[in-house]
């Protein structure tokens, strides 16, 4: 939900999700360097990314984040990864409360294709209602610098099974998610700023 303090600010939660080693913290990284050199961005950070890794590099807790828009002075984004690892499930849990809109990034490998399912599964429980009726989401499909991806139908097909893609003739379809092909590494970076700047949009008129 959106916070909002005495003086105006307002807070926006944005959750970046997926399975152990999918590139979200590498995601968000990325990100704050892209914007750190861009001129013409639509958000600035406030403050370095503050990470809390294991000595190999994975995230231990969680990371976090602050962005600020630059033509809303009062409105900020908190940007919080979740740890995929399956022992750090209360923890996601708690980290996703509160939640304005969910980044699932999946590991475009198509033997973590299991791994993806059940961060997908896991998401649609802790939800309990159909995430996509109730705030934003948006899909990275990762690693699209490596061999052996899987296409945007198969990741569309297990976003439906989980409640997180509605059927074309749905209602609701218009809240479908729009799906990115990303490569978060900074070096061969693909559709990491645009993919955030769609969260930014599905925040308009959010009052």
């Amino acid at each position: 939900m959106v916070r909002k303090t005495e003086t105006g600010d307002k807070y926006y939660k944005i959750v970046y999700w997926g399975c152990f080693a999918s590139g979200k913290t590498t995601a968000v990284d990325t990100l704050f360097k892209i914007l750190q050199e861009k001129t013409d961005s639509k958000v600035l950070p406030v403050g370095e990314l503050t990470k809390i890794a294991t000595p190999s590099g994975a995230t231990n807790y969680f990371d976090r984040g602050i962005l600020k828009s630059v033509n809303q002075e009062q409105q900020f984004y908190h940007l919080y990864t979740v740890a995929g690892q399956k022992r750090f499930l209360p923890l996601r849990s708690k980290v996703f409360f509160g939640a304005d809109a969910v980044v699932l990034v999946v590991d475009g490998q198509r033997d973590k294709l299991s791994a993806n399912e059940g961060s997908m599964e896991e998401l649609n429980d802790i939800a309990e209602l159909p995430l996509v009726e109730k705030i934003p989401l948006i899909v990275m499909i990762n690693k699209q610098d490596l061999d052996e991806i899987v296409s945007k139908e198969e990741i569309i097909g297990l976003l439906k099974k989980y409640n997180l893609y509605f059927p074309d003739n749905h209602p609701n379809a218009e809240k479908n998610p729009e799906i990115f092909e990303t490569i978060a590494l900074y070096e061969k970076k693909q559709n990491i700023y645009e993919s955030f700047v769609e969260i930014i949009e599905s925040f308009e008129g959010i009052r």
